[in-house]
Protein backbone atom coordinates (compact mmCIF):
# COMPACT_ATOMS: atom_id res chain seq x y z
CA UNK A 1 0.00 0.00 0.00
CA UNK A 2 1.19 3.48 -0.80
CA UNK A 3 1.11 6.17 1.83
CA UNK A 4 -2.45 7.41 2.25
CA UNK A 5 -1.08 10.95 2.41
CA UNK A 6 -0.81 11.20 -1.36
CA UNK A 7 -4.35 9.89 -1.79
CA UNK A 8 -5.59 12.35 0.81
CA UNK A 9 -3.97 15.25 -1.03
CA UNK A 10 -5.53 14.09 -4.30
CA UNK A 11 -8.98 13.79 -2.70
CA UNK A 12 -8.60 17.19 -1.08
CA UNK A 13 -7.92 18.82 -4.45
CA UNK A 14 -10.88 16.94 -5.92
CA UNK A 15 -13.11 18.21 -3.11
CA UNK A 16 -12.43 21.85 -3.94
CA UNK A 17 -13.08 21.26 -7.65
CA UNK A 18 -16.38 19.48 -7.07
CA UNK A 19 -17.54 21.92 -4.38
CA UNK A 20 -17.51 24.74 -6.93
CA UNK A 21 -19.61 22.83 -9.48
CA UNK A 22 -21.94 20.61 -7.42
CA UNK A 23 -24.12 20.85 -4.33
CA UNK A 24 -24.12 17.07 -3.82
CA UNK A 25 -21.10 14.86 -4.37
CA UNK A 26 -19.19 12.07 -2.65
CA UNK A 27 -15.45 11.48 -2.91
CA UNK A 28 -15.19 8.48 -0.60
CA UNK A 29 -13.57 7.44 2.64
CA UNK A 30 -10.26 5.62 2.60
CA UNK A 31 -9.38 3.95 5.88
CA UNK A 32 -7.56 0.83 4.75
CA UNK A 33 -6.27 -0.85 1.60
CA UNK A 34 -7.57 -4.33 2.46
CA UNK A 35 -10.89 -3.93 0.63
CA UNK A 36 -12.16 -1.12 -1.57
CA UNK A 37 -15.94 -1.23 -2.06
CA UNK A 38 -17.11 0.73 -5.11
CA UNK A 39 -20.70 1.86 -5.62
CA UNK A 40 -22.31 3.41 -8.67
CA UNK A 41 -22.94 7.03 -7.67
CA UNK A 42 -24.62 9.03 -4.89
CA UNK A 43 -28.40 9.00 -5.01
CA UNK A 44 -30.61 12.05 -4.90
CA UNK A 45 -32.49 12.52 -1.60
CA UNK A 46 -36.02 11.10 -1.43
CA UNK A 47 -37.23 12.57 1.87
CA UNK A 48 -37.22 15.97 3.52
CA UNK A 49 -34.92 14.60 6.23
CA UNK A 50 -32.41 13.48 3.60
CA UNK A 51 -32.60 16.89 1.90
CA UNK A 52 -31.94 18.67 5.18
CA UNK A 53 -28.95 16.45 5.89
CA UNK A 54 -27.48 17.25 2.48
CA UNK A 55 -28.09 20.95 3.04
CA UNK A 56 -26.08 20.73 6.26
CA UNK A 57 -23.10 19.49 4.24
CA UNK A 58 -22.87 22.88 2.54
CA UNK A 59 -21.58 24.30 5.80
CA UNK A 60 -18.50 22.07 5.63
CA UNK A 61 -15.49 23.97 4.35
CA UNK A 62 -12.82 21.24 4.31
CA UNK A 63 -12.67 17.83 2.65
CA UNK A 64 -12.20 15.94 5.92
CA UNK A 65 -15.11 17.69 7.58
CA UNK A 66 -17.33 17.10 4.54
CA UNK A 67 -16.45 13.45 4.06
CA UNK A 68 -16.69 12.60 7.76
CA UNK A 69 -20.15 14.12 7.96
CA UNK A 70 -21.23 12.60 4.63
CA UNK A 71 -19.93 9.17 5.65
CA UNK A 72 -21.88 9.19 8.92
CA UNK A 73 -25.05 10.02 6.96
CA UNK A 74 -24.22 7.41 4.32
CA UNK A 75 -23.85 4.65 6.92
CA UNK A 76 -27.60 5.00 7.57
CA UNK A 77 -28.43 4.38 3.89
CA UNK A 78 -29.16 0.96 2.38
CA UNK A 79 -25.57 0.89 1.08
CA UNK A 80 -24.12 1.65 4.48
CA UNK A 81 -26.46 -0.79 6.21
CA UNK A 82 -25.56 -3.68 3.89
CA UNK A 83 -21.81 -3.05 3.93
CA UNK A 84 -21.92 -2.55 7.69
CA UNK A 85 -23.42 -6.01 8.10
CA UNK A 86 -20.85 -7.55 5.74
CA UNK A 87 -17.93 -6.11 7.72
CA UNK A 88 -19.56 -6.21 11.19
CA UNK A 89 -19.29 -2.40 11.24
CA UNK A 90 -15.49 -2.52 11.32
CA UNK A 91 -15.30 0.60 9.19
CA UNK A 92 -11.60 1.19 9.79
CA UNK A 93 -10.88 -2.07 7.94
CA UNK A 94 -12.25 -0.92 4.56
CA UNK A 95 -12.49 1.91 2.08
CA UNK A 96 -15.49 3.02 0.02
CA UNK A 97 -16.11 5.30 -2.91
CA UNK A 98 -18.49 5.67 -5.84
CA UNK A 99 -17.37 5.23 -9.43
CA UNK A 100 -19.28 8.39 -10.38
CA UNK A 101 -18.94 11.05 -7.71
CA UNK A 102 -22.19 12.95 -8.35
CA UNK A 103 -25.90 12.00 -8.56
CA UNK A 104 -27.67 11.61 -11.89
CA UNK A 105 -30.94 13.22 -12.94
CA UNK A 106 -33.82 11.12 -11.57
CA UNK A 107 -31.26 8.58 -10.31
CA UNK A 108 -30.85 7.06 -13.77
CA UNK A 109 -27.78 5.05 -14.83
CA UNK A 110 -24.76 7.27 -15.53
CA UNK A 111 -24.21 7.97 -19.22
CA UNK A 112 -21.03 7.78 -21.26
CA UNK A 113 -20.22 11.44 -20.53
CA UNK A 114 -20.08 10.85 -16.78
CA UNK A 115 -18.20 7.59 -17.23
CA UNK A 116 -15.58 9.36 -19.33
CA UNK A 117 -15.31 12.21 -16.83
CA UNK A 118 -14.97 10.10 -13.68
CA UNK A 119 -13.08 7.02 -14.87
CA UNK A 120 -9.68 8.78 -14.65
CA UNK A 121 -10.57 9.88 -11.10
CA UNK A 122 -11.49 6.42 -9.80
CA UNK A 123 -8.43 4.94 -11.52
CA UNK A 124 -6.23 7.49 -9.78
CA UNK A 125 -7.79 6.69 -6.42
CA UNK A 126 -7.25 2.95 -6.99
CA UNK A 127 -3.66 3.55 -8.08
CA UNK A 128 -2.89 5.55 -4.93
CA UNK A 129 -4.70 3.18 -2.56
CA UNK A 130 -3.46 -0.09 -4.10
CA UNK A 131 -6.30 -2.16 -2.57
CA UNK A 132 -5.79 -5.85 -1.92
CA UNK A 133 -9.34 -6.50 -3.20
CA UNK A 134 -11.86 -4.45 -5.16
CA UNK A 135 -15.54 -5.23 -4.56
CA UNK A 136 -17.86 -3.84 -7.23
CA UNK A 137 -21.40 -3.31 -5.95
CA UNK A 138 -23.88 -3.93 -8.74
CA UNK A 139 -23.79 -4.53 -12.47
CA UNK A 140 -22.96 -0.98 -13.53
CA UNK A 141 -19.72 -0.95 -11.56
CA UNK A 142 -18.98 -4.56 -12.44
CA UNK A 143 -19.22 -3.72 -16.14
CA UNK A 144 -16.52 -1.05 -15.77
CA UNK A 145 -14.19 -3.80 -14.48
CA UNK A 146 -15.23 -6.33 -17.16
CA UNK A 147 -17.33 -8.38 -14.73
CA UNK A 148 -20.66 -9.93 -15.67
CA UNK A 149 -21.13 -12.50 -12.90
CA UNK A 150 -21.42 -12.08 -9.14
CA UNK A 151 -18.97 -13.83 -6.79
CA UNK A 152 -16.53 -14.70 -9.56
CA UNK A 153 -13.08 -13.54 -8.52
CA UNK A 154 -10.87 -12.38 -11.36
CA UNK A 155 -7.92 -10.08 -11.99
CA UNK A 156 -8.10 -6.52 -13.27
CA UNK A 157 -4.69 -5.07 -14.11
CA UNK A 158 -3.18 -7.40 -11.53
CA UNK A 159 -5.67 -6.57 -8.75
CA UNK A 160 -8.24 -9.10 -7.47
CA UNK A 161 -11.76 -7.87 -8.26
CA UNK A 162 -15.22 -9.31 -7.65
CA UNK A 163 -18.81 -8.16 -8.12
CA UNK A 164 -21.42 -8.38 -5.35
CA UNK A 165 -25.15 -7.76 -5.91
CA UNK A 166 -26.32 -4.16 -5.61
CA UNK A 167 -27.68 -3.38 -2.11
CA UNK A 168 -30.87 -1.86 -3.56
CA UNK A 169 -31.48 -5.06 -5.52
CA UNK A 170 -31.08 -7.07 -2.33
CA UNK A 171 -33.53 -4.83 -0.52
CA UNK A 172 -36.15 -5.31 -3.25
CA UNK A 173 -35.91 -9.11 -2.86
CA UNK A 174 -36.96 -9.03 0.78
CA UNK A 175 -35.33 -9.40 4.18
CA UNK A 176 -34.68 -13.15 4.06
CA UNK A 177 -33.04 -12.96 0.63
CA UNK A 178 -30.90 -10.00 1.68
CA UNK A 179 -29.79 -11.71 4.89
CA UNK A 180 -28.79 -14.84 2.97
CA UNK A 181 -26.78 -12.83 0.43
CA UNK A 182 -25.03 -10.88 3.19
CA UNK A 183 -23.99 -14.17 4.76
CA UNK A 184 -22.70 -15.29 1.36
CA UNK A 185 -20.69 -12.08 0.95
CA UNK A 186 -19.19 -12.41 4.44
CA UNK A 187 -18.25 -16.02 3.72
CA UNK A 188 -16.65 -15.00 0.43
CA UNK A 189 -14.49 -12.36 2.11
CA UNK A 190 -13.49 -14.68 4.94
CA UNK A 191 -12.39 -17.32 2.43
CA UNK A 192 -10.79 -14.94 -0.07
CA UNK A 193 -7.38 -16.55 0.34
CA UNK A 194 -8.83 -19.83 -0.98
CA UNK A 195 -10.07 -18.06 -4.10
CA UNK A 196 -6.74 -16.34 -4.67
CA UNK A 197 -5.03 -19.70 -4.91
CA UNK A 198 -6.65 -20.01 -8.34
CA UNK A 199 -4.21 -17.44 -9.73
Amino acid sequence: MRSLNELEEYNKSLFYKLKVAYEHFQIGFFNNSSILFIGQNPGNPFTEEQRQKLLSLKQCTTWKEYENKYTEQWKESIFGTVIGKIIDNNWNDISFTNYIKVPTLNNTLPGDDLISEYTPIILRQIHLLEPELIVCLGKFVGKQFNLDESYKLTKWFGLPVVMFPHPSYLQRQGTQYMDNEIKRMKSFLVNISMYEQCF
